[in-house]
């Protein structure tokens, strides 16, 4: 839930303003297995301000961040990323941040 929640307070910073101009600047979004977070209407006008400083990054088995990819009203981000791989563990770690860290940097131990 913590992705997010940075992509809704991102969204909140550009859109609930009085003026044009964001509360503060952002300079770049990256999220890890965050879920959908915003109505296709929202998320349009998230795109428009952070699409080119915005990244979600998912597993495409991760359950958690996928979870509602069938429902019409939800949408995600513009910047999807598919971070592909597994890992030689037996338990399900799809969502884990620690399996996130893991299948970027190879050198890390595994979880």
């Amino acid at each position: 839930v913590g992705g997010a929640l940075a992509n809704a307070m991102a969204a909140d910073l550009v859109l609930n303003t009085e003026t044009d101009a964001p509360v503060i600047d952002v300079d770049a979004i990256y999220t890890f297995g965050a879920t959908y977070f915003a109505s296709a209407n929202l998320t349009e006008e998230f795109d428009k301000r952070y699409h080119e400083v915005s990244y979600q990054i998912l597993r495409p088995s991760d359950s958690v961040a996928t979870a509602l990819k069938a429902q019409p009203y939800w949408k995600s981000v513009a910047n999807s990323v598919a971070l592909l791989g597994s890992l030689a563990v037996q338990e399900n770690t799809d969502h884990s941040l620690s399996s996130y860290l893991a299948l970027l940097d190879p050198h890390r131990p595994q979880p």
